[in-house]
C-alpha cells in the first residue's frame, strides 16, 4: 500500500508541476499578445477586432515573428503578411 501511495503522490506532484508550467507558458503568451497589440496601436492607431482575435490566439513563436515584423512594417496588414509568404 505504501508503494502505491508514493506513486500516487509522485503522479499528483508531476501533475501539479505540469499545470504550473502550462500556466506560466499561457501567461507569457498573453503578455506577448498584449505587448504586440500595444505596439500595433502605437504605430498604426486603432486595431480591428479581427486582428485582436488573431493575435490573442497566436502561438508564442508567431507572436515573436509579428513583434519583429512590426518594426519595419508600413501598414498593419503587412505585419501579418510578412509571415504568410514563407
Amino acid at each position: 500500500m505504501e508503494i502505491l501511495g508514493s506513486m500516487g503522490d509522485r503522479c499528483r506532484t508531476e501533475g501539479i508541476i505540469e499545470g504550473r508550467i502550462e500556466g506560466i507558458i499561457e501567461g507569457r503568451t498573453e503578455v506577448r499578445a498584449n505587448i504586440l497589440l500595444d505596439l500595433l496601436e502605437a504605430k498604426f492607431g486603432s486595431v480591428p477586432e479581427q486582428i485582436k482575435t488573431l493575435v490573442k490566439s497566436a502561438s508564442p513563436d508567431q507572436l515573436k515573428d509579428w513583434m519583429i515584423s512590426v518594426l519595419n512594417a508600413s501598414t498593419l496588414e503587412s505585419v501579418f503578411q510578412a509571415n504568410h509568404g514563407g
